[in-house]
């Protein structure tokens, strides 16, 4: 699978009403797009910031489908911050989501594949069981050494009790040696979460 971000950064009135929009249409947009998996919007209101994933099955979809996902009517976006496509390493788990931990961080050269291997067997492992994770996604830009994971919670309070009991910790420790500098991390509200029937 493949996947398409797009950051955005907006007036902060704007976003709210941006979000009203995206909501209100997304199902009805989205549920006919060829080759679409899943689609997620994710915001940081206070920073003015929405992050549009889209997920597709092939590469040929994901650059036919960006178009007609783009809502049309970005009145009061500031700059598209980012444009990125990844390749979709792990997309596991189920929707039905509030909150997501959005990590993103520069790989060593050649570690995309120890990477995979952690996220997989440790990392989706240990989130199964914790109360209220619903969802595991890693996306990988091998030309740039690009991770980008992003863990979906029901609740803020199930994301908050992950923290707390030290799940998050011993997860980022698994990741050290195959960094090549700092993992930036953020919570985010989902504003929209789509999944087409097959």
């Amino acid at each position: 699978m493949y996947a398409h971000v797009h950051t955005l950064r907006f007036l902060p009135d704007a976003l709210d009403a941006w979000i009203e929009r995206c909501a209100a249409d997304a199902g009805r947009r989205l549920s006919g797009v060829a080759g679409l998996v899943s689609a997620l919007v994710l915001a940081e209101r206070e920073a003015g910031l929405a992050r549009l994933v889209t997920i597709w099955r092939t590469p040929a979809d994901r650059e036919r489908g960006v178009v007609t996902i783009m809502p049309s009517e970005l009145d009061g976006l500031v700059q598209p911050v980012e444009d990125g496509r990844f390749e979709v390493a792990q997309f596991a788990g189920q929707p039905g989501c509030k909150v997501a931990r959005v990590f993103d961080a520069p790989l060593q050269p050649g570690a995309a594949e120890q990477v995979i291997a952690i996220f997989q067997n440790i990392v989706l492992h240990a989130a199964t069981g914790q109360s209220g994770f619903q969802r595991g996604i890693l996306l990988l830009d091998r030309a740039t050494n690009r991770g980008i994971s992003i863990g979906l919670w029901r609740s803020g309070e199930d994301f908050a009790a992950s923290e707390r009991n030290g799940y998050l910790q011993r997860q980022l420790a698994q990741f050290p040696a195959l960094l090549a500098g700092p993992i930036s991390g953020t919570q985010l509200e989902v504003v929209v979460e789509v999944t087409p029937p097959n």
